[in-house]
């Protein structure tokens, strides 16, 4: 991913609120900003919804990120 991609999720998820707009940090590169998205995701969601977050393939970083109601892992 290039910078300028991780810029516009940022810009995107600032957009949607779920992202300060001077907030340090990069949730589209850094794990622990991730984990910070990943919490703030899940505590806007009804309470038989969850996200999950999984590799998208082995031989890559990225992460694929699920959004499930009403089902169980």
């Amino acid at each position: 991913m290039t910078d300028h991609e991780r810029w516009e999720i940022t810009v995107k998820l600032v957009e949607l609120g779920f992202w300060g707009t001077v907030e340090p940090g990069d949730p589209a590169g850094d794990y622990r900003d991730a984990k910070t998205l990943h919490d703030r995701v899940a505590a806007k969601l009804a309470g038989d919804a969850f996200v999950v977050s999984t590799s998208a393939s082995s031989h890559s970083s990225a992460r694929r990120v699920l959004i499930l109601h009403g089902e169980r892992i």
